[in-house]
């Protein structure tokens, strides 16, 4: 998946990728896939230290969250790394809403067997609990 990708490669032509991700989801009507393109081309904005414009993807992602939900937690670890970008002091409530929902999905929609790979092999999620450590949330 090109969005995935995006965060491979270099940030330029990351963006691209997203751009063209983005472009698809709105094209074939999908508002999942296209809030969470929002949501990587925020994070991949943040690699060229665009900040602002980081903050406003992510912003415009999580005004999509209840009514288009994506299918992973990206959104989250986004808007928390726009805002400590822009070191906002609400980057720390976003984390802990990211790994809140890291939680629940492991709690209530994963087997135990495969419980731990969710949390540990999944890339956004080991991500969003490394962070979490980090900043002492977890």
């Amino acid at each position: 998946m090109r969005l995935e990708h995006a965060m491979l490669v270099g940030p330029e032509e990351g963006v691209g990728l997203v751009q063209k991700s983005l472009g698809w989801a709105r094209a074939h009507y999908i508002p999942g896939m296209e809030t969470e393109a929002l949501a990587y081309l925020a994070r991949t904005l943040l690699r060229l230290r665009r900040v602002e414009e980081a903050l406003e993807y992510s912003a415009l992602a999580l005004k999509r969250l209840n009514t288009f939900p994506p299918p992973s937690t990206g959104l989250g670890l986004a808007r928390y790394e726009a805002l400590k970008g822009a070191g906002e002091p609400l980057a720390g409530q976003m984390l802990q809403k990211a790994l809140d929902w890291v939680d629940h999905v492991a709690q209530q929609h994963v087997p135990q067997e495969f419980r731990q790979g969710y949390l540990s092999q999944n890339p956004i999620n080991a991500e969003v609990l490394r962070l979490g450590r980090l900043e002492g949330l977890s």
